[in-house]
């Protein structure tokens, strides 16, 4: 099964995690607050997603970590992609410096 959500704007997210009495099992639900062009205040989101799992605690630890894990890369992506481009910056004004 695949299943694509965008849910745009986002200002603060809301996390509610249910567990269940029998098991390990339990739910987590997300709720969005967003802010579109031209509002003067975030609104919630009629939007929520869940996630019904076997093992809650196990599924929030690996969120958790896996969400950690990406905000590094992409800091770190970000941060080569700002040295490449000053480097190009830096070609093309060396270059016209050159023709003149």
């Amino acid at each position: 099964m695949t299943m694509r959500t965008d849910i745009h704007s986002i200002e603060g997210i809301e996390v509610r995690i249910c567990k269940s009495d029998w098991d390990e099992s339990g739910w987590m639900t997300f709720t969005f607050d967003t802010k579109n062009w031209g509002d003067k205040e975030a609104q919630r989101s009629p939007n929520e997603i869940n996630f019904f799992v076997n093992d809650v605690e196990n599924c929030f630890a690996v969120l958790r970590d896996r969400l950690e894990r990406a905000i590094v890369e992409a800091r770190e992506k970000h941060a080569q992609d700002v040295e490449e481009r000053k480097a190009r910056e830096a070609e093309r004004e060396a270059a016209d410096k050159g023709d003149s």
